[in-house]
């Protein structure tokens, strides 16, 4: 892997984050918070911005901010 591939690579397996989102919603379509992935803000922010741009999650997931801090930019 090239340094630029590890630099990007997310620091939590696409099944992980699933496994965690279903453990905290309980099923799929269910809202929860980015704080229920127990990520610092930091982690939290590279990890979907990495996502994002490797896979374009955006088109499957609907970001808001309902209440809490604002993580993503």
């Amino acid at each position: 892997m090239s340094s630029e591939a590890a630099r990007r690579a997310p620091m939590m397996p696409l099944r992980e984050l699933v496994d965690r989102y279903l453990s905290a919603a309980g099923n799929f379509g269910i809202p929860i918070g980015l704080s229920s992935f127990a990520l610092s803000h930091a982690e939290t922010e590279r990890l979907f911005s990495s996502y994002e741009e490797d896979y374009h999650i955006s088109r499957f997931l609907d970001f808001s901010q309902n209440a809490g801090t604002s993580v993503l930019d």
